[in-house]
């Protein structure tokens, strides 16, 4: 025991030179030197705060909220669909096309929250 002690001993203070941190503890009444390498458990934690980091951007909402104001209105819905229908078919570049994209325009800017 006291021969791996020394190697032990002997070992931790060669590679104490690194850069690494060295602890001493002690067992047994004699006094152990051992590295403790710093780059595995800082990456652990930079790589975690990354993750919780790209999590909790992930989570939150990146365009405003509309207020609610009130329950679905199928009537309305029902109403709006007709509307769009009502400009026939739309392949791109018609005029039905643009009507439609404006009319969606026009609809989506009056629910739209008042900016300041």
């Amino acid at each position: 025991m006291e021969n791996f002690i020394q190697a032990l001993t002997a070992a931790a203070a060669a590679q104490a030179g690194d850069g690494s941190e060295v602890t001493t503890i002690s067992l047994a009444s004699h006094r152990i030197r051992l590295r403790v390498p710093l780059a595995a458990p800082s990456g652990l934690a930079s790589l975690s705060l990354a993750i919780a980091l790209a999590a909790y951007i992930q989570a939150t909402r990146n365009t405003p909220t509309l207020a609610s104001g009130g329950e679905f209105d199928a009537n309305r819905a029902f109403a709006d669909l007709k509307r769009l229908v009502s400009f026939g078919p739309r392949p791109p570049g018609s005029r039905a096309l643009e009507e439609s994209r404006e009319f969606i325009a026009a609809e989506l800017r009056a629910a739209a929250p008042a900016s300041s």
